[in-house]
């Protein structure tokens, strides 16, 4: 009884921890970083019905604010971390595929969920997206955005505007066992600097690293090479790697 006790003890600060940093991210969009700041009324109540009434589950590309011009306004998922990440990997923004899938990293062609499943479970084969989320929770990675929302045509981080950033310092202070921070891609980086000062790191006695994208986009780095790399980080960072 008491472990199960201690079971949900941990989902009921789950579920609160994610509806705190949605609801701080709705009171910091109109000051947060954006390419153009100013946002109309009407566009802060429809991202507000969206947020509260998706729940406790991810945002997915029906939850979208369409502008004067057409063009789709985007928001990204929620984070994912167990009870003790010791490391945080941000991304710039979810794929047109991710939100149509609903899924973190959904391209058939992007690199990540295989580099994961070779460097912390020693599996190249499929896996469910919810057991490549438990591989990362358990092994002490959480999972994130630069990126809450912006809007973009198509999938590449060059075509990215009006964009605000994620609340991360504040999911920093929940999840105080973080000491390190891994850049999936350069966009991913430029983003939280500009958002919260190159100091910021520094600043709170963090380590961060600017990682090769597991992007197709990046076809320079082969999997090989990028497991070598990522696999190094991660060590570094004190996550446990399966040696091939």
């Amino acid at each position: 009884m008491k472990c199960l006790h201690q079971i949900l003890d941990i989902k009921i600060k789950s579920v609160v921890e994610r509806l705190l940093l949605r609801l701080l991210r709705l009171r910091k969009r109109a000051s947060s970083f954006t390419v153009r700041p100013q946002r109309k009324a009407p566009h802060h109540k429809k991202a507000a019905e969206h947020i509260f009434s998706a729940g406790i589950s991810q945002v997915t590309t029906s939850q979208k604010d369409l502008r004067r011009d057409g063009s789709p306004f985007l928001y990204g998922f929620p984070p994912v971390a167990g009870t003790n990440p010791a490391c945080l990997i941000l991304g710039s923004m979810p794929s047109a595929r991710s939100l149509a899938e609903n899924h973190y990293y959904a391209h058939p062609r992007n690199r990540f969920w295989p580099l994961m499943r070779s460097l912390l479970a020693a599996r190249c084969g499929a896996m469910s997206y919810d057991e490549e989320l438990e591989m990362l929770k358990v092994s002490g990675i959480a999972l994130w955005d630069s990126i809450g929302s912006c809007r973009r045509e198509g999938s590449l981080d060059s075509s990215i505007q009006d964009l605000s950033p994620n609340p991360i310092a504040d999911f920093l202070q929940i999840h105080s066992s973080i000491r390190s921070i891994l850049f999936n891609g350069r966009k991913a980086q430029s983003v939280f600097e500009r958002a919260f000062g190159a100091a910021f790191i520094d600043r709170h006695q963090l380590q961060a690293f600017a990682l090769p994208s597991t992007s197709p986009a990046n076809a320079s780095w082969g999997f090989e090479r990028l497991r070598d790399e990522w696999g190094r980080v991660l060590a570094i960072c004190g996550i446990k790697i399966i040696e091939l």
